[in-house]
């Protein structure tokens, strides 16, 4: 009997997980940040705290955004920001690049 118990738990689980699944690809999300988004996010964030690291501004997004950005993917987009002028880089007593908005 307790292989049978365990078997229509499975099954019910496996069922419920096909539910959900459908349900939040009927409602598919939409909140997530695009790299434009994370672009304002890093200039909000430079503007409000200066210098700062992509560690020091993964940090503040999640405090002030909610939002689990991996460091290298915010220091991917300073690199892109550098070389188009629109942010400045120099290196702290770690050796890790700091970045802040040029004037």
């Amino acid at each position: 009997p307790e292989g049978t118990v365990k078997s229509r738990l499975t099954r019910a689980r496996d069922r419920i997980y096909e539910i959900l699944k459908k349900l939040w690809s009927t409602f598919p999300r939409d909140d997530s940040l695009t790299k434009d988004n994370l672009k304002d996010v890093i200039i909000e964030i430079l503007n409000t705290y200066g210098a700062s690291t992509a560690r020091q501004i993964s940090v503040l997004a999640k405090i002030r955004y909610n939002e689990d950005i991996p460091a290298n993917s915010i220091g991917g987009i300073l690199r892109s920001m550098a070389a188009k002028g629109q942010v400045v880089v120099s290196k702290n007593e770690k050796n890790a690049n700091v970045y802040w908005l040029a004037d």
